[in-house]
């Protein structure tokens, strides 16, 4: 128990110094808010969100809001973001009531592990936030139990075989010329605001320094959410498409190596080895 509190206290401190997704300005993230990326980089969690029987949304790790406030703002439903740091949370209010959604989502400030939502949601979204917790799995199934029966779960992990070479490649820049010039490759790489240096940071720190992190596979994320009777529907391993085969998402998964090396060692092009995974629990 004492591992998994330093752990988290780890984590909390680093976010604490500053938040991930932090823009120096207010206006700058409400802009990235109204232009709804969520349809563009997530079409399989835009159908879920436009799904008439989907009207409540709980956010795990919300961070500083940007997730939070876009579905608030862009979709028909009222959300309800978690996160275990004060300061990101500050900043997600000020950017909720400058857009004026206070009635549509709450922010609430508290560990994932001991949380009671006093309900059940109809989508719960979680990106980039279980696997810096002490057990990816604990996490996992802790949050699962805030699900309806029928309900949605949409989740975005580091991948084993995509991330290790992306962190290899930063980790040997650092060793060899110093960590600015990493920063300065990976602004380049990222193509991340070039006006907000706070911003700029906030990524840098969070995809290259961070303090703890563990990486993971469909197919065993696909096991966890089986093993609690979920089916997994849509995933980010195949572009979206549907699934006809989970033998043939594992194997393309493995190529997540090649992918990742070619991108960012010969091509420049940001790739940190990220995917997503939806499924629907049970049936109601």
């Amino acid at each position: 128990m004492e591992k998994e509190k330093i752990i988290t206290q780890k984590v909390k401190e680093f976010y604490e110094t500053l938040p991930f997704n932090k823009c120096s300005k207010v206006y700058d993230r409400a802009e990235r808010i109204t232009s709804n990326a969520v349809k563009l980089n997530y079409p399989d969690l835009d159908k879920l969100l436009t799904d008439q029987n989907n009207k409540s949304v709980l956010e795990i790790g919300c961070g500083t809001g940007w997730l939070s406030n876009t579905i608030g703002y862009n979709y028909d439903v009222n959300v309800v973001g978690v996160d275990l740091t004060a300061k990101a949370l500050n900043d997600a209010q000020e950017l909720s009531n400058m857009l004026k959604l206070s009635e549509k989502v709450k922010f609430v400030e508290a560990d994932l592990f001991s949380f009671d939502p006093g309900k059940q949601f109809d989508v719960l979204v979680s990106m980039g936030v279980l696997h810096h917790t002490f057990n990816t799995q604990a996490a996992l199934y802790a949050i699962e139990n805030f699900i309806r029966p029928g309900g949605f779960i949409y989740i975005g992990l580091y991948h084993y075989y995509g991330r290790k070479v992306f962190l290899k490649m930063f980790s040997d820049m650092v060793a060899l010329y110093g960590e600015q010039h990493a920063f300065d490759l990976f602004v380049k790489m990222s193509g991340k605001n070039q006006n907000d240096i706070t911003f700029q940071n906030s990524w840098f720190r969070d995809q290259v320094c961070h303090v703890h992190e563990t990486q993971h596979t469909f197919e065993e994320v696909y096991g966890w959410l089986k093993n609690k009777g979920f089916k997994v529907i849509s995933t980010s391993i195949n572009k979206f498409q549907e699934i006809k085969s989970f033998p043939a998402i594992f194997k393309l998964e493995k190529q997540m190596t090649e992918i990742s090396y070619k991108k960012n060692y010969i091509e420049q092009n940001y790739f940190p080895g990220f995917f997503t995974i939806a499924a629907v629990k049970g049936y109601p």
